[in-house]
């Protein structure tokens, strides 16, 4: 019995707090902006791709990839230009050639 009369008092409780509900109005200049939604063309492709280009996070990204990119060509040439130097004066070494002359000024027998 008494557990009924909790049931009770929270249905009761429930419908009374429904008392203060009023209908729901719109914002002001609802119907204009709306309308003007429903007017409005479509995006083509080109103004989608700018319109994703133009965010800002996607141009900081694409500036960091860029200095990214700078100091990684930077530190490795720093690198490769020791390595370059070494593999030139092999790469001389190796192709050598003694140079010979045909003409032996010397002898002037025919």
């Amino acid at each position: 019995m008494e557990e009924r009369k909790i049931i009770s008092n929270r249905v009761e409780d429930a419908l009374n707090s429904l008392d203060g509900i009023q209908k729901a109005s719109p914002g002001p200049f609802f119907y204009t902006r709306v309308m003007a939604r429903m007017e409005a063309e479509p995006q083509n492709l080109w103004e989608s791709v700018t319109a994703f280009l133009t965010r800002p996070y996607v141009i900081a990204s694409v500036i960091s990839f860029i200095l990214l990119l700078n100091a990684t060509a930077i530190f490795r040439s720093d690198a490769d230009e020791s390595l370059s130097q070494q593999s030139d004066i092999s790469m001389v070494d190796e192709y050598k050639i003694a140079s010979t002359s045909f003409y032996d000024y010397s002898n002037s027998e025919p």
